[in-house]
């Protein structure tokens, strides 16, 4: 993906971005609280229960956990806790050592997050993962974009997506399904643009797209419309790409008939309401609203719009581009049918940010154009850096700050009080600037 001389770029890269998502630890442990007990227990006890922290869990976080023939699971996608197997693995080994050493039976007791957390989550070393993956992903998306534009705008449009989206204050803060998602599918893309001069690329997509999907159920969009791209496109290298799937994708299911006695766990085969009324909220929430609206919170994503249009103009709309745009929109209709729209507690568009490669990937035709009217480029990048650097404010002060997690519950809970998603009055992207009391 990256030619030997541009390591050390690279790497400044990499480290910049890590220094900056680890400077701040604005820890939001939802969803993500039990991916390191799995990975423990998979190391471990070789299994994915986590029965062995039953003290721990029977005073917090019961929501996150389900109970299967007699065992006790974290009800979310396992994939982000295969992403921390060697990360936990290091830490399990440490801490032995270090027991060993203290020790003057030279007894190596199995490490126990209860005893050397205090009882309380593993954040240091779940909030050092998750900048750790995410900063590797700024470097991939930085690889990604330099197949089209050079070094200096793929600098520009990689420190976009890098702070002013989603990637810094959801996918960075903790080991959310979203930050190992993000990572697949830009993957996925490289390879498949790749394949237009390497067409043995493509057959890596199945690896990484499998991935993705064990990661993130709404992956599944990607998934079947890619494979569909892949199969019209590069039918000669079809079965190696499910090959290269299979990889994944059998373990991922012999261990849901093991667990589940079904091909998919309950996360992966949700319950939904549909009412006309509640979807056309869900949908106009996710795009505009103040507390979750996509173009709220990363404005500069109008330019993903202008981008695509720019390409329509101009007759350069590729076959691959369809199938993007189809993804996307499928997505949104898909998150905006579920009842909690709004993802319960986070800090914008979490639902949606697993689009934002995608969506960056559309920015990439303005970045290329060059008008010739020098008033109209001059204007059209005023437009495109003034909302780069509101995106990256905005994404910034919920990356750093507590505030934007402490709207979720203060005045009101949004679970409970979902019309607050609406007020304009005291919108959580400005959490912490209008409202003095939750700066901090």
């Amino acid at each position: 993906m990256f030619k030997v001389n541009n390591t050390i770029f690279l790497l400044i890269i990499f480290f910049s971005v890590f220094t900056i998502y680890f400077s701040k630890a604005v820890y939001w442990p939802y969803d993500s609280r039990w991916s390191l007990y799995t990975a423990m227990s998979i190391i471990q006890e070789h299994n994915t229960d986590i029965d062995e922290y039953m003290e721990f869990f029977e005073d917090e976080g019961k929501r996150e956990v389900e109970k299967h023939f007699g065992h006790y699971y974290s009800q979310y996608p396992i994939g982000s806790s295969v992403m921390a197997l060697p990360f936990v693995f290091v830490a399990d080994l440490t801490f032995r050592r270090v027991l060993a050493l203290g020790s003057t039976t030279g007894a190596t007791d199995k490490f126990d997050f209860n005893e050397y957390f205090k009882g309380k989550y593993p954040t240091g070393l779940e909030f050092f993962i998750a900048c750790f993956y995410m900063s590797l992903t700024v470097v991939l998306m930085f690889g990604l974009i330099r197949l089209f534009l050079g070094r200096k705008r793929s600098l520009l449009l990689t420190a976009i997506f890098a702070f002013g989206t989603a990637a810094w204050p959801t996918a960075s803060r903790a080991l959310w399904q979203h930050g190992p998602s993000m990572m697949m599918l830009i993957l996925t893309l490289f390879f498949i643009i790749k394949a237009k001069q390497r067409p043995e690329f493509v057959q890596f997509a199945g690896l990484t797209l499998a991935m993705a999907y064990i990661t993130r159920p709404t992956n599944s969009l990607s998934v079947i419309l890619l494979t569909i791209y892949i199969f019209w496109q590069h039918r000669e290298y079809f079965l190696r790409y499910l090959l290269w799937a299979s990889v994944i994708a059998v373990p991922f299911l012999l261990h849901n008939l093991s667990v589940y006695h079904s091909l998919f766990s309950p996360y992966y085969q949700p319950e939904i309401g549909f009412a006309w009324s509640e979807f056309l909220v869900g949908l106009s929430g996710n795009m505009f609203s103040p507390a979750r609206g996509l173009l709220v919170f990363s404005p500069i994503f109008i330019f993903s719009i202008i981008g695509f249009i720019i390409k329509i103009k101009f007759h350069k709309v590729e076959r691959l581009d369809y199938f993007l745009i189809a993804i996307i929109m499928l997505h949104w209709i898909v998150i905006s049918i579920w009842p909690m729209w709004w993802g319960g507690h986070s800090f914008g568009y979490r639902l949606f940010s697993d689009m934002v490669p995608y969506l960056i990937y559309f920015m990439v035709p303005f970045m290329q154009m060059d008008i010739q009217s020098w008033r109209w480029k001059k204007a059209s990048w005023v437009v495109f850096l003034l909302l780069a650097f509101t995106s990256i404010v905005i994404n910034g002060n919920g990356a750093v700050r507590e505030s934007g997690r402490y709207w979720n519950f203060v005045p009101t809970n949004i679970d409970q009080d979902p019309k607050r998603l609406w007020d304009w009055r005291d919108p959580q992207f400005l959490s912490g600037i209008l409202n003095k009391k939750m700066l901090k």
